[in-house]
């Protein structure tokens, strides 16, 4: 069964080869993190007492290539821009000031992909770099993160069509006018106001670790 779900991972059509062929880098996260899986439905087919034990493993091993099958379909999803809020352009070694505080679940160092954060003495710290502050579909204003054109043409579809009607919306770097912004620098500060907490997800793993420290505490 191992041999075969691997000819399928390594197949020319397949999900993965797709993803290998790809010359692109991918993002560090999906934009949804949270993915509902497929799950499989079996049938329990009444069987006769004398059945063999082969004929048991060799139902076991079909079962096993489903599930393979289903993790393989269970695609990746799609980075998706809501629209382009505000450029800026800083100095690297400013870029990396700004960006170092900007952390959250999707979010690392400034962005949705991993940044070569250099080694702070290069040549090129007073290089100036254009960015842009991406509202992101299905994430909240907390996510934002400041983006280079080359990334965003790069690694999400449609990208130079939202960069247009950025340019062609926006006055002195900013989409919103100051009574859209309120008080905030490029979009209003209740944005990212926790209103109400809709739901919680408890990831497996630290679920497993919180009950191993509980139970080595009694």
């Amino acid at each position: 069964a191992g041999r075969r779900a691997a000819a399928a991972a390594s197949a020319p059509g397949s999900p993965a080869a797709a993803r290998g062929a790809t010359g692109r880098k991918l993002p560090k996260s999906p934009a949804v993190r949270h993915k509902t899986r497929r799950r499989t439905v079996r049938t329990e087919i009444p069987v006769e007492s004398d059945y063999d034990e082969e004929s048991e493993e060799e139902e076991a091993s079909s079962d096993e290539e489903e599930e393979d099958g289903d993790e393989d379909d269970d695609e990746e999803e799609e980075i998706k821009i809501q629209r382009i809020i505000a450029s800026r352009s800083e100095t690297r070694k400013r870029w990396r000031e700004i960006c170092g505080k900007m952390n959250t679940s999707e979010v690392d160092n400034g962005s949705r992909w991993f940044q070569d954060a250099g080694d702070g003495n290069s040549d090129d710290d007073n290089v100036f770099e254009e960015r842009f502050l991406v509202k992101w579909t299905n994430l909240s204003f907390l996510h934002c993160s400041w983006e280079g054109q080359d990334d965003l043409i790069a690694q999400v579809d449609n990208a130079k069509t939202y960069l247009t009607t950025f340019f062609r919306k926006s006055e002195n770097g900013l989409l919103f006018d100051a009574d859209e912004r309120g008080d905030g620098e490029f979009f209003d500060p209740r944005y990212v106001q926790i209103e109400r907490i809709l739901e919680v997800v408890i990831d497996s793993e630290d679920e497993d670790e919180d009950e191993g420290t509980g139970s080595s505490s009694n």
